[in-house]
């Protein structure tokens, strides 16, 4: 099951790329996931983190698309999706800020497209009214705290961690960390391109090397 999740994650992800950018960015967009170490281990596992991945891909394509060519038919299926997400598991939660963050900067402002953005926002925080006890309780209660994991804290605790999301192989994370201290000077070279929709729409083939 996680193979075919992995499958849909994969040509999900090939389809934004190629939509926002063009298709050799979205080949080099799914070959940076195939690599990427803490990707490969979370899409692996026997937990919800496959189907997390593969719901987080989905509503960036969808909401990218919605934002194009704004539908009804497309607020439902981002909804929905939403819904799916955070019944998945609640990091997904952290995936409609970042929208909202994506809107400020790149979108230009439209008062109906972001009315339209809150209220889906709303409905999908409405689905999960019904579980914010249970789940309070759960953390605060029985896990006061909250859930304790296995990486110990401090500096072994960052080195574990490094080592479990970098790229492989290890030539490959050192050229990609070297590329991304040049990325902003390129970003300067560039001039933006006028686009209904979005703003800096030029800049956006420099959010793959950046955000590395």
């Amino acid at each position: 099951s996680s193979t075919l999740l992995n499958m849909l994650t994969f040509a999900l992800l090939f389809q934004l790329g190629k939509r926002i950018i063009d298709t050799r960015t979205a080949f080099f967009a799914v070959a940076l996931l195939g690599i990427f170490g803490f990707a490969s281990s979370a899409m692996t596992e026997l937990r919800p983190y496959p189907m997390l991945i593969t719901i987080t891909t989905a509503l960036h394509l969808i909401f990218y698309l919605w934002i194009k060519h704004p539908s009804g038919r497309l607020m439902v299926i981002y909804v929905m999706i939403g819904v799916a997400g955070l019944y998945t598991h609640f990091f997904s939660v952290f995936i409609f800020p970042v929208h909202a963050l994506f809107m400020l900067i790149f979108v230009r402002y439209d008062r109906k497209l972001w009315c339209n953005s809150l209220l889906m926002w709303l409905f999908i925080g409405l689905s999960f009214t019904a579980w914010i006890v249970p789940f309070l309780y759960v953390i605060l209660v029985p896990f006061p705290g909250g859930i304790y994991y296995a990486i110990p804290e401090g500096l072994v605790g960052l080195e574990i961690l490094y080592r479990r999301i970098r790229f492989e192989p290890e030539i490959i994370q050192h050229f990609l960390l070297t590329f991304s201290l040049f990325a902003p000077t390129l970003l300067l070279t560039h001039k933006t391109v006028h686009h209904p929709k979005f703003r800096l729409y030029k800049h956006w083939g420099l959010l793959y090397p950046l955000s590395i």
